[in-house]
């Protein structure tokens, strides 16, 4: 419960904070290791929290996060839409990884630079083609 209250806060703050760049990224700079860690975790409330955190935060530092989405996100994305099963949580799994995907396609080309844009699009194509989406 505490590291679900702790990305709800992580939400917050970025969304109060959404319009100065300088102190956002060094905050995601910091944060993202944690909130990677959260992308696998045991308890998959946490997991829909920290994926669908991510379709908020490259809204707002889209050309900051693409590398990191490309090493980290897009990995973990790929084994949630594997898993099987369809229980509540694991349906709503798939449908934060689906949102921060599309977020993701939708962000990063206007935003990010072109070598990222070819080499995240990529990714994010592969994951969909892989999972019959």
């Amino acid at each position: 419960a505490v590291r679900a209250h702790a990305i709800q806060a992580v939400c917050a703050c970025t969304l109060v904070l959404r319009r100065h760049p300088n102190t956002v990224n060094p905050l995601l700079h910091t944060l993202w290791p944690v909130l990677a860690r959260r992308f696998n975790d045991h308890d998959l409330t946490v997991r829909v929290q920290a994926l669908s955190l991510v379709g908020w935060l490259i809204r707002d530092a889209p050309d900051f996060l693409c590398g990191r989405v490309h090493k980290t996100f897009l990995p973990a994305a790929a084994e949630c839409l594997s898993q099987s099963g369809n229980t509540t949580l694991l349906l709503a799994l798939r449908r934060s990884v689906l949102s921060s995907l599309a977020a993701i396609a939708n962000y990063i080309p206007h935003h990010a630079h072109i070598k990222d844009v070819v080499s995240v699009s990529t990714a994010l194509a592969a994951v969909c083609l892989d999972h019959a989406i």
